[in-house]
């Protein structure tokens, strides 16, 4: 009878600690690896997604998305999980190593491997205009310091670049490659970089193009004060560009 007491005391302790070992297998930072949105899977990392969510022992947590923080709090019971950010929910499932939050139609899958975005090689100071001549295919595409893969973001047409002398053209049958070409952008050789300037009546385009160190072309275009980067890997590279 004091054996089947003691066993029955041994049982209930150990359910009572199953709470308390849950919570403390997820504390500690998880990132942002996959997203899943109409019935797609977005690799965070490809699109310059990069979010770290740190939850604490007390309940609170922190988000950052790119450098932005914002504070929460997170609960859990049994493998579910609830994590509230600025007042919004969003609950799922601890499994396998991974954390899904349910998010807009969609799902986050965070793990405990750390991401990194897409690196992008230095500029260097080319010593004529013929450093930039050939034939390029573009590879990524930069905002506001983020650089995205255009295949993840759903952008399927190929761009092309040709730079010749005193020349640029862009090809394609993109949204990007049509706006480039729109531009009318033409090259002119200042200080190791080339000078953009827009031929076309009526449109306030201007920027530059920069050789880096990998061979890919760095083309920065402000239109209208808007900044985008368009990165160019060299055509016979073709799918060979930088990985993340």
């Amino acid at each position: 009878m004091k054996k089947l007491v003691s066993l029955i005391l041994v049982l209930c302790m150990a359910c009572l600690l199953i709470p308390a070992m849950a919570e403390e297998a997820v504390t500690g930072d998880w990132f942002l690896q996959t997203m899943e949105m109409e019935g797609r899977t977005i690799q965070a990392a490809q699109v310059g997604y990069l979010i770290k969510m740190t939850l604490n022992e007390d309940g609170t947590c922190k988000m950052d998305a790119m450098g932005q923080v914002s504070d929460g709090t997170w609960t859990m019971e049994g493998t579910t999980i609830t994590v509230t950010v600025d007042d919004s929910p969003a609950s799922g499932e601890v499994a396998d190593g991974t954390i899904t939050l349910a998010q807009e139609g969609g799902a986050m899958i965070f793990s405990r491997e750390e991401t990194k975005g897409i690196e992008i090689a230095a500029a260097v100071t080319a010593e004529s205009a013929e450093a930039f001549y050939g034939e390029y295919t573009w590879a990524y595409l930069g905002v506001e310091g983020t650089v995205m893969d255009p295949a993840a973001m759903g952008e399927t047409e190929v761009t092309t670049l040709k730079i010749g002398e005193g020349t640029m053209e862009f090809s394609g049958e993109g949204m990007y490659a049509m706006i480039l070409g729109m531009m009318g952008l033409q090259p002119a050789f200042e200080d190791g970089k080339l000078a953009l300037t827009s031929t076309m009546e009526g449109m306030n385009a201007s920027g530059t193009a920069e050789l880096l160190e990998d061979g890919m072309v760095k083309i920065s275009v402000d239109s209208n004060g808007s900044v985008m980067d368009f990165y160019f890997a060299p055509a016979a590279a073709g799918a060979e560009a930088p990985a993340a």
